[in-house]
Formats: C-alpha cells, structure tokens, sequence
C-alpha cells in the first residue's frame, strides 16, 4: 500500500485527498481507513522488539494493514473515540481511550515510511501550539505580527489600545492576560503543502509562510492574516494545521506532496 489515509468520519479533506489518488495511481495502492474501523478492528498485533515495532492491523472487511509495506501516511487524525464503551462507567471510558491512545502511538511512532501530520505525545496530529507560540513562530518567520503586551494584572497594568485576551476566568481585574493590537476586518490566506503555497498574498509573505511552516513542525499549514487597523498591510492572524480544504488545487498540492514523499 503506498497512500494510507487516516481520518475521522466525514473528513471531506481526507475524502478529496483519497479520491484524486485513486484517480492517478492503482486502487490497491490507496486506503483510506476512518478511526471508526481503526478502534473496532476485530485484530491487532503490534510486537515490539527494541529497535522499533511490527504492526499487522486487521479490519473488519479482512484488509491488512502491514506496517513494513506502507509508503506514506497522511494524518488527519484528531482525537480518539471509542463509541462502543458509551454505556460504560466513565473512569472505564477514560481508561480505554487512554489505552487506544497508546497503541496508536506506539504504532504510527514506530512506522518506518514518511507520515504527513507526525503525532506528538499531546495529539495524534502533531504538536498543539498555543496563540502565543504561533505569534512567536510568526515572527521568528519574519511575517509581520500584531503588536503584543503581556500582564499580570489587567487591573494594574492595561492599555487602552489593545485588546486583552485574559488567561483567567474574567477580562476585568487582578488577572494575568495577553493583549493584542485591534486587526481590520479584511482576510488573506496562504496554504502550505510542502514546498508549494497557495494564496493571493505576496512573494514575501509566502516566503515566510514557508519559514513558518518549518519552524512550527508543520509541512501543510492555512495561515491567516489580517489587515492592519490603520492600513492596508497584512498580520499574522493565525494558522491551522489541520485544515477542513476542498479547494482543488489546495487538494492537488496535497496529493503533489504525498506522491514526492511516497
């Protein structure tokens, strides 16, 4: 198997993605495969031996799912599910969760191909990167940012200027908080897929898109910007790793980046 796609169900990314490869290459050489069938597979075996894992997954139609014989993961997973505890208590729920959580870890940490979307230890689609980090990648990126203040007290150290964004539970007070210079109501987007970017924003946003891309961990990125509240000029407004897409060329670079990669 040469693609295999993991997705939630309804994920029309994964669906589009999975669609144009079965297009361009053999039907035996795509899967796609929804968590639903991954947490309900009647067989797993996953040894480990020291220096890394075998896997053989068995779903319920009888595919197997080897991991020494796959090319290239695209990862959109989000979360782990496990309907079938539903009724149970909800420390039983937790637990089994935890331990799908675990096997898919273990599993997709320990596979030899290429994986679009690595997981990290806090989510199964990679690193979860707080507004602030994004701001500092940003600017790390040389991409133009909204202007930011950090306090430990709105009350004690404000600005009549900014927006305040508290980490407590209130906007007013004694509260730490982080505030943001007011951005205008026009919108911009560039997409990342690899070396490819997408979007009708300058070549030297785009160049630091990719700078962006490359220092937050990320090789498919959707990253906004805003216009500046006094002008006309973009900011950094945000990015998201895991994009819901069903622009075509957006899928096309998609597919361009698993095909290199594969």
């Amino acid at each position: 198997m040469r693609f295999l796609i993991l997705a939630h169900a309804g994920d029309a990314t994964a669906a589009l993605v999975t669609a144009r490869l079965l297009q361009r290459h053999h039907p035996e050489d795509t899967r796609l495969v929804l968590l639903e069938e991954i947490v309900s597979a009647p067989r797993w075996a996953h040894t480990l031996n020291g220096a890394g894992a075998d896997t053989i997954l068995t779903l319920r139609d009888g595919t197997e799912i080897r991991s020494d014989q796959i090319g290239i993961v695209f990862n959109r997973l989000q979360y782990v599910d496990m309907p079938h505890f539903a009724l149970s208590e909800s420390a039983d729920r937790e637990y089994a969760v935890m331990e799908m959580f675990a096997l898919l870890v273990s599993w997709l940490k320990a596979l030899p191909c290429k994986i679009v979307n690595r997981l990290s230890s806090q989510n199964l689609a990679g690193p979860i990167h707080s507004s602030l980090a994004w701001q500092r990648f940003a600017g790390k990126a040389e991409l133009p940012t909204a202007r930011i203040r950090l306090t430990s007290s709105l009350r004690r150290y404000s600005a009549s200027d900014l927006i305040p964004y508290p980490v407590g539970p209130s906007t007013i007070g004694n509260v730490p908080a982080w505030l943001s210079e007011p951005l205008g109501q026009q919108r911009a987007w560039a997409f990342v897929a690899g070396e490819q970017v997408l979007g009708d924003v300058s070549p030297q946003l785009k160049s630091g898109c990719l700078r962006l891309a490359a220092l937050s961990g990320f090789e498919i990125l959707l990253i906004n910007f805003a216009s500046a509240s006094t002008n006309w000029d973009w900011k950094f407004n945000g990015a998201d790793p895991c994009p819901a897409v069903t622009h075509g060329p957006m899928i096309d670079a998609i597919v361009t980046l698993l095909e290199a990669q594969s």
